[in-house]
Order: structure tokens, then C-alpha cells, then sequence
């Protein structure tokens, strides 16, 4: 009878160190999502702000030809509207250099670049 309460309390014990352990996973899974999600939101953020710089761009250069004015090739406007589209691509999480830096599965699709 002793012998057999021992047994139980051995496989009790079992069973708690397995659920144990698959509550740890579950929580490093869960931490693992909630990083991916981080990321997708600051990759989010990203393309917004640079969609956003994108068109402060379009409006000046809307507003000069509204002036009258031209952007030649070469010019001043021209280098700087030039600087202005690089820089901003490379904020833009798509179009840029910038990578996830999470390395999770399913950001893959900003990597086929």
C-alpha cells in the first residue's frame, strides 16, 4: 500500500513536470508571436512614414511647377529630390535595405530583395 501511494505520487509528480513544461513552451511561443507582431507593426510604421515623406515630396514638387518653376536635370531641386527618394527608400521597409531583424519565419516576404 506505501509502495503504491509512492508510485502515485511519482507519476503525479510526472505528469506536473510535463505540464510544466508545455506551459514554458506555450509561454515561449506566445513571446515569440508577440515579437513577431512587434515587428510587423514597426515594419508597418515604417512604410507609413515613408509613404507619407513620399507624398510632402510629390506636394513640393507639385507646388514649384504650380510657381512655374522646373526641375531640370542637374539642378539644386533635382539633387535634392533625388537625395529625398533615396533616403526615403530606405526607410521604407519594402523598397529599402532594411531587413526584419527579428529573423521570424513568415517575414520572409520583405526578403526577396
Amino acid at each position: 500500500m506505501i509502495r503504491q501511494a509512492t508510485i502515485r505520487r511519482e507519476e503525479e509528480r510526472q505528469r506536473e513536470v510535463k505540464r510544466q513544461a508545455i506551459r514554458a513552451e506555450e509561454q515561449r511561443q506566445a513571446k515569440e508571436e508577440e515579437k513577431r507582431v512587434d515587428e510587423l507593426k514597426r515594419q508597418a510604421g515604417a512604410w507609413f512614414e515613408a509613404e507619407r515623406l513620399r507624398a510632402f515630396v510629390a506636394a513640393w514638387e507639385n507646388e514649384l511647377v504650380a510657381d512655374g518653376e522646373e526641375i531640370g536635370l542637374g539642378s539644386e531641386a533635382d539633387g535634392w529630390r533625388r537625395w529625398a527618394t533615396l533616403a526615403i527608400d530606405q526607410l521604407d521597409p519594402i523598397k529599402g535595405k532594411r531587413r526584419p531583424e527579428s529573423g521570424a519565419t513568415g517575414a520572409c516576404a520583405l526578403n526577396r530583395r
